[in-house]
């Protein structure tokens, strides 16, 4: 067709090929508008997904953290309750056998406190001062080196010193214990950094005061012994921790990598480290109330240890784990704040600003989506590899709530190390509990679920704080008692034992509530292995078993 062949118009003609651009473009804009709003709100769907997955990580990572804290925390104060076990244990000796005024006697004394500094890495001096404050005996032991005896003309006046004033006026079998804090020699601070934790306790000869037993605990050790027992054989959550005084004070730090610690430093290297982790929000870490929180990149988890800065071996006052109930400034000087940290949940927070600043271009929006995508199929991948992770680092039992049988080993294998070199006790009993695989059958395996809960929460509600309740098994539980004999602790055990069977037999249609027990005491010359340990307690167990179950014929 001729454009000027005088059957069309030209004007119209010009017209009806502009509309039909006109709506050609209207309707491919509209597509891309359509396209680039699907994709956009595709993609915000898949950012959503991806930050409740993180949060879900998150979440699973912060229950993990404070179990490993609570773990960290529980261990940390039995060490200091067996500083205040050696201090009570070497004044009973002093108490009992020795006058010190006595220069016979007062060799003796010495030479007992030789032998116990020579023979234990925890502490590196002993001393004892008379009712003056002057020294009259003290032993020091400087790194690995042998312990030796200071000379008469090196002894100090230690009158003006507040462990010498706050012991001097305690009955009794009572211990002061002072704030953890930096060694300092003639005024000045002790380098290289050494933490120090001061306990001392009055002695007596026939009832008469003589003098003030101290032993330097050294602290400087007490959170990275913790950590070692804690991650052994397992690659738990956190990667730093930081122990600070009840002012806020970095005293101890330690990095965890590669299955060991790669950075321990102490006094204002730990405040470095803790000022670099932190920055500006540093205080506000430590004012928080304890819990688990994140802070940017980072999660931590704070707890308080409050210690009782008078503990009494008769009442049983130094239990060292206790609640914090009070705002911090409240503490008391010798309380010690924990935190762990990790750095394992920064994923896309880049990302998150940019979108939030409109600052991506609108054509580089499809190139954003399928980054997102595999970042969020990624995600999915690093998800399965931490739940796994948390499921294996868990110290907790998830029916019952009590500690698991990886922790339940390491504590006991702990305790056996600790015994070896320092002396002590501890008796294990292996608990198997009864009928439950007939509440099972009668009542279903929700009543059987109830029955194991009910026994662990007996348990717990019966022992003391440091002593510690694990599941090993579906239906079977051990017990460690740490610093009491066989014959106490079994009185424990089957006072739990009749309580159940008295109060809780109606709750399963009339099947007794009961469990078999048996219990041994450790015996350094008698086991070599932990499993020769627990194998005895075991053994005992089934003979129990089977006394009972010819009974019941």
């Amino acid at each position: 067709m001729e454009f000027y062949d005088g059957q069309i118009d030209p004007e119209l003609f010009v017209k009806e090929t502009l509309s039909v651009t006109a709506n050609r473009y209207l309707r491919l804009r509209k597509f891309f508008i359509i396209f680039g709003v699907l994709n956009l709100l595709l993609f915000v769907i898949v950012l959503i997904a991806s930050y409740v997955d993180m949060k879900g990580i998150e979440n699973k990572i912060k229950t993990n953290i404070a179990n490993e804290l609570n773990s960290t925390k529980l261990l940390m104060s039995m060490n200091i309750k067996g500083a205040l076990n050696d201090l009570f244990f070497l004044s009973d000796v002093i108490d009992q056998e020795f006058n010190i005024l006595s220069q016979n006697k007062k060799n003796a004394v010495t030479k007992t406190l030789y032998n116990f500094i020579k023979n234990s890495d925890s502490y590196d001096q002993a001393r004892i001062l008379n009712t003056d404050g002057i020294e009259e005996i003290r032993i020091n032991r400087a790194g690995d080196t042998l312990a030796h005896v200071v000379p008469k003309d090196e002894l100090q006046d230690k009158s003006d010193r507040d462990y010498y004033h706050e012991s001097i006026a305690l009955s009794t079998s009572v211990a002061y214990i002072s704030k953890l804090d930096l060694n300092i020699e003639n005024k000045v601070i002790e380098v290289p950094y050494k933490l120090t934790l001061r306990i001392a306790t009055p002695i007596f000869s026939k009832g008469i005061l003589e003098g003030v037993l101290v032993l330097n605990f050294l602290g400087s050790t007490l959170l990275a012994d913790a950590v070692n027992i804690l991650k052994q054989g397992e690659s738990m959550s956190g990667d730093k921790y930081f122990l600070m005084n009840s002012k806020g004070d970095p005293l101890a730090y330690i990095e965890w990598a590669d299955q060991g610690i790669r950075t321990r430093m102490l006094g204002p290297d730990a405040a470095y480290a803790f000022h670099e982790t932190f920055k500006r929000s540093n205080r506000d870490i430590f004012i928080q109330q304890d819990g688990t929180y994140s802070s940017g990149d980072i999660i931590f988890s704070k707890t308080t240890i409050r210690v009782d800065s008078t503990a009494s071996k008769s009442n049983k006052r130094y239990d060292l784990v206790k609640v914090n109930v009070l705002p911090h400034d409240d503490l008391d000087e010798s309380d010690l704040v924990l935190i762990t940290t990790t750095c394992n949940v920064s994923y896309i927070p880049t990302l998150l600003k940019l979108i939030h600043r409109n600052q991506i271009p609108f054509f580089w929006l499809e190139a954003i989506f399928f980054f997102v995508a595999t970042l969020y199929s990624g995600n999915l991948v690093k998800e399965i590899i931490l739940e796994n992770a948390i499921k294996v680092a868990a110290a907790y039992d998830p029916l019952t709530t009590v500690y698991n049988r990886r922790f339940g080993i390491l504590f006991l294998k702990n305790e056996m190390k600790k015994i070896d070199r320092i002396g002590g006790v501890v008796t294990l009993f292996v608990i198997d509990v009864n009928n439950l695989k007939k509440v099972n059958d009668t009542c279903g395996h929700g009543a059987g679920d109830k029955l194991l809960r009910l026994v662990a929460e007996r348990l717990k509600s019966e022992i003391r704080e440091y002593d510690v309740v694990c599941r090993i098994g579906g239906d079977e539980f051990i017990v460690a008692f740490s610093g009491t004999g066989l014959e106490s602790a079994s009185s424990v055990v089957e006072r739990v034992r009749l309580g159940l069977g008295k109060d809780h037999c109606e709750k399963f249609n009339g099947i007794g509530v009961d469990f078999s027990y048996g219990g041994v005491e450790y015996n350094k010359y008698k086991f070599s292995t932990f499993e020769e340990f627990l194998h005895e307690a075991d053994e005992r167990m089934y003979e129990d078993k089977k006394r009972r179950k010819q009974g019941r014929e």
